[in-house]
């Protein structure tokens, strides 16, 4: 048929305009079209013209997209697939009918046979040059590196304890999330972390008022099943003294990140005189409460429990070391956790008596403190005493413990640290830049320019009881920053010679007249 039509052209070109018997859809390939479907296509067309009332445009017009006119027609066109003379397709006026069918099938069904038949053709969203920067095909192999990858933290610079691994067994990076709650953080911090190789994210409440982004964005990054098995994802509440607000406060972390588990659960802020009951509540979600799955052979975490490991977080050393002196089983038969809120106050006298009883007793332990710090160097246990002392001990009640350290609270190391170790319990260290004030300089200090933030959490890793450091970056430009340092200096620990430096910096910094930090 195509060599008849080709004739036909021929034989017409000297005696005038002769109609083409192919076609083309827009932006493709000319069609070569049978005759029955050529003569389908003008019945339809001259049908829709009998049928169409007055002034609704040309119906005509509708058909010309599908079949060819005369050459004469001024509707021509070049086709830019086949390199033939066609007629444009025009836009629709009217209520003018389409064409059958059938027709509109021979076009697209005979389309690909005459490509091949023109020796390939070329359009815009298959011509020119893939690997040119500046066309519409594919982007080049730099343009596209630029674009995707990512420099990322060091894979060797992982935790190393065995309960820090995500359900996949992946284990956790050194480097981690924290949610902030001076700052608003904005919701791709969590995306952009996750891309540099960040799987530990940290949210110290559920308050949406203060960060309400920083849930949304861990919320989409726990959405996706598979990656949700590759995160560690770690929640917490302050007030832990009445079972049904815990309760309630794990069904809602649930809730608000959509996910059936977390894989730790802290007790936020523990203070002197609250060690008690914060192991208290922790061995009731262990027991009675069957939240936490770690201690079940063969649970699954989200099926037969929604926790998979507990712990506490504190602000004060020696908080830390009566908790990580507790054991499960002690705890679990002397400490009694208070089911029922009215039990702690049932009268309103009894409650006036107690918060003056309290206060007492901190005002007792702060002096405690005080004392603790000055003749610290008189009761610091050896590493061989500790030993010998758990070495007869149950499991501690803690799975974790976050604790501050930095460069300015480092007595973390010879009061802390060595108890966490002897108890196995790894340490997750946060406000690793004392709330961003290490990276200001002090005015004595002329030994070198003032930390980093990626200094400053690779200093505060540099303790092997540190297994994680957290920090709470504001915005994507400030998680860059430090996470693209990190991908070359953290690569191993810091020397001996920089932890010392800092360390002396450290000293500068810190200011013993301010209320928060004297005592810790």
């Amino acid at each position: 048929f195509r060599g008849r039509a080709t004739d036909a052209v021929a034989t017409r070109d000297a005696s005038g305009p002769s109609p083409a018997m192919t076609t083309c859809l827009p932006r493709t390939c000319g069609v070569a079209r049978p005759p029955i479907s050529w003569k389908r296509a003008r019945d339809d067309t001259s049908r829709a013209r009998r049928n169409a009332p007055r002034g609704v445009g040309n119906p005509r017009r509708a058909a010309f997209r599908f079949f060819t006119t005369p050459r004469a027609s001024p509707r021509f066109g070049t086709c830019v697939a086949s390199g033939s003379w066609h007629a444009k397709p025009p836009r629709l006026k009217g209520r003018g009918a389409k064409p059958s069918f059938a027709s509109m099938l021979m076009s697209l069904l005979t389309a690909s046979a005459d490509a091949g038949d023109d020796g390939g053709f070329s359009s815009d969203l298959s011509s020119g040059d893939a690997s040119s920067p500046g066309t519409s095909g594919v982007p080049s192999d730099s343009s596209a590196k630029e674009s995707i990858e990512k420099r990322r933290l060091p894979d060797a610079r992982v935790a190393t304890h065995p309960k820090l691994r995500t359900v996949s067994g992946h284990p956790v990076c050194a480097f981690a999330l924290g949610g902030n709650r001076e700052t608003r953080q904005a919701s791709d911090v969590v995306a952009e972390a996750y891309a540099r190789g960040v799987n530990y994210f940290f949210a110290y409440s559920m308050d949406d008022a203060t960060i309400g982004d920083y849930l949304d964005g861990l919320r989409k990054l726990c959405s996706d099943k598979k990656t949700r098995k590759k995160i560690f994802v770690a929640v917490g509440m302050e007030d832990f003294t009445d079972k049904e607000k815990v309760t309630d406060h794990v069904a809602k972390c649930l809730a608000r990140l959509g996910t059936d588990y977390v894989d730790a659960f802290y007790m936020e802020y523990v203070c002197r005189g609250d060690e008690d009951a914060a192991v208290a509540a922790l061995e009731w979600m262990r027991n009675e409460g069957g939240l936490v799955v770690a201690d079940k052979p063969g649970a699954r975490a989200g099926i037969d429990g929604p926790v998979r490991f507990v712990g506490c977080s504190t602000h004060d050393r020696c908080v830390g070391v009566k908790l990580l002196r507790s054991e499960r089983s002690e705890i679990s038969q002397n400490a009694s956790f208070r089911a029922d809120p009215m039990v702690k106050t049932t009268e309103k006298e009894d409650a006036k008596d107690d918060d003056a009883v309290s206060a007492v007793k901190k005002t007792e332990a702060a002096l405690d403190a005080f004392a603790e710090t000055k003749s610290a160097a008189a009761t610091v246990s050896t590493a061989e005493d500790l030993k010998l002392e758990f070495e007869s001990s149950k499991p501690c009640a803690l799975d974790f413990l976050m604790a501050r350290y930095n460069m300015a609270h480092c007595k973390a190391e010879w009061r802390l640290f060595p108890v966490a170790q002897a108890r196995d319990v790894p340490v997750i260290a946060f406000t690793s830049t004392r709330w961003n004030s290490l990276q200001k300089g002090h005015p004595r200090w002329h030994s070198s320019d003032p930390p980093s933030t990626a200094a400053c959490m690779n200093w505060s890793l540099s303790h092997p009881a540190v297994q994680v450091v957290l920090n709470s970056a504001p915005d994507v430009g400030y998680l860059s920053e430090w996470a693209d340092e990190l991908s070359e200096t953290g690569v191993r620990t810091m020397d001996e010679k920089d932890i010392e430096k800092w360390k002396e910096y450290g000293e500068l910094v810190y200011d013993e007249s301010a209320a928060f930090e004297t005592l810790f």
